[in-house]
């Protein structure tokens, strides 16, 4: 707490500022001026909690004191001292925003109860304040993220002001999408910690830059912004420089941002969608810690051509087929650099790549999986990492070896595995695969399990299950019809197996695909 003495009286003056232990009462600093012009004039500079002040002194009084302390801080404690025959004027000062008065002659006891009394009230006052830009903030985030404007754009800039030491002159921002990864991992694996998300908020608001904290390791950023081009070119290139210099401290990670045009503060709502499109850039450039809208969106197309994708994929389709892998691995490139030339928009490009994978699953006849689908397809990866983990998927033995891998078990169950493919849709017990191929049971369940290292029945519903997905995706079958022909007796009986096994229900397979 920092207090401020103003009295022409040298003795008053001392007797307040040095005659009390102010410490003792939680004022750490105390400073006393002799005429209300010299304490004006450092206002600004010391920024008092609470003033004392006397009505009457030269050059300027206590109530034009007053109207300049409100000017600059309308928290600040304002106690003024006056004697019986000022009386009236200490009732004016309480009308224009004084909090207090304490008639002369002071005595210190009273005075450090009044004091004591507005520090309490002073604290009380920035607690609720906290508490309300707290949840200012919060609503202001929600606000963003949900494609909502800014209603009370007086209300905004008092908030950046007070909060963030950020003047919005023009009203006009720029809005930034910052997104935080690892550098040594293909995918984000953990949070950052408290203690990185602490470092880079402080080095964002010290250089001007607001930086609210959204979940998954991504920020809001938000700049002044000019209508000036020029300027706002200066200001992109001078947020571009502060973000190399961040990722220069930060080693084990990456730190990307893009950011919008200069835009009206009635639309940041806007400014945060250019942003997040700018930022999908960094799906196609790997090291790029840079992206602006402006620059992207005239050179960005929304689509990859039909007839493109269709000659891509029939070329990976043969080239799987005749497994040779050094023809799929130059396809893939030639994907790569199709896409980086002609700057498709990420999203078309995640959806040609699922697009491709669906396609090879249906005409190929490989098992789907879920674990694929969720860190390559959906995944936050970049497209060289994308790339590289499908032709390591297409490749993996469990797909494009699934015959070799048979040739390992014994003739008898290769024979079974054969004749469940075929006959998945009927009724498939132990028993009678044991009277089918001459075996016992128990002979027939051991040897199964030992040699494809699971049980008969988890084997059995596997593939039920996976001719399911497939029919789900490829097909309009109705879900019971599904159930039916994969050999499950009942719906319920089918939704709860399926469930178990992919940890999704058919409906949202089935929603997934139409979507």
């Amino acid at each position: 707490m920092k207090l401020m003495v103003v009295d022409d009286n040298k003795q008053v003056r001392e007797g307040i500022s040095l005659g009390i232990d102010w410490n003792e009462y939680g004022i750490s600093k105390v400073r006393a001026y002799e005429d209300g012009a010299k304490a004006r004039d450092d206002l600004v500079d010391y920024c008092p909690d609470i003033v004392i002040a006397d009505i009457r002194m030269p050059n300027l009084d206590g109530l034009e004191l007053l109207e300049e302390v409100r000017k600059e801080n309308q928290k600040c404690r304002y106690i003024l001292l006056s004697a019986y025959s000022e009386f009236e004027y200490a009732q004016k000062a309480l009308r224009l925003g004084a909090d207090d008065y304490i008639l002369k002659p002071v005595k210190p006891r009273e005075l450090v109860e009044l004091v004591m009394k507005n520090i309490t009230s002073l604290l009380e006052m920035q607690k609720e304040s906290e508490l309300y830009y707290e949840v200012y903030e919060k609503s202001f985030i929600h606000s963003i993220l949900n494609g909502d404007e800014i209603e009370n754009i007086k209300k905004f800039q008092e908030f950046m002001e007070k909060c963030l030491g950020l003047r919005f002159d023009e009203k006009r921002a720029v809005v930034g999408k910052i997104k935080i990864e690892q550098k040594n991992l293909i995918s984000q694996k953990r949070p950052i910690t408290e203690e990185e998300t602490d470092k880079i908020k402080a080095i964002l608001k010290t250089n001007k830059y607001i930086s609210l904290v959204d979940k998954n390791n991504t920020f809001i950023m938000i700049c002044p912004g000019c209508s000036s081009e020029m300027k706002n070119h200066i200001v992109a290139m001078e947020i571009k420089r502060e973000f190399e210099k961040i990722n220069q401290i930060f080693p084990e990670l990456i730190i990307v941002v893009g950011i919008s045009k200069s835009i009206g503060l009635g639309k940041l709502a806007e400014g945060w969608k250019e942003a997040e499109e700018a930022l999908e850039q960094k799906y196609c450039y790997k090291t790029k810690v840079f992206f602006s809208f402006k620059e992207i969106y005239p050179m960005m197309k929304q689509a990859i051509p039909e007839n493109l994708k269709k000659s891509y994929m029939e070329k990976i389709l043969e080239a799987v087929k005749i497994k040779k892998k050094e023809d799929t691995q130059c396809i893939f490139k030639a994907i790569y650099e199709e896409c980086r030339e002609k700057n498709y928009s990420p999203r078309e490009i995640k959806k040609f790549i699922e697009q491709l994978y669906f396609y090879l699953v249906r005409h190929m006849g490989m098992n789907s999986s879920r674990e694929f689908e969720e860190e390559v397809l959906h995944g936050n990866l970049y497209l060289t990492d994308t790339i590289d983990k499908f032709e390591e998927y297409l490749f993996d033995a469990q797909n494009v070896g699934k015959t070799k891998e048979r040739e390992v078990y014994s003739a008898t169950i290769r024979n079974i595995c054969t004749y469940v493919e075929e006959h998945f849709m009927e009724t498939i017990t132990v028993d009678a695969l044991a009277e089918k191929f001459e075996r016992t049971p128990n002979y027939i369940s051991a040897k199964f399990k030992r040699e494809t290292g699971k049980s008969f029945t988890d084997y059995l519903m596997e593939i039920r299950i996976q001719k399911a997905m497939n029919m789900l995706l490829y097909t309009n079958i109705p879900i019971n019809e599904v159930a039916r022909q994969t050999g499950f007796g009942s719906y319920a009986y089918f939704s709860r197996i399926f469930k178990k096994y992919t940890g999704k229900s058919a409906g949202y397979i089935r929603d997934r695909r139409q979507n």
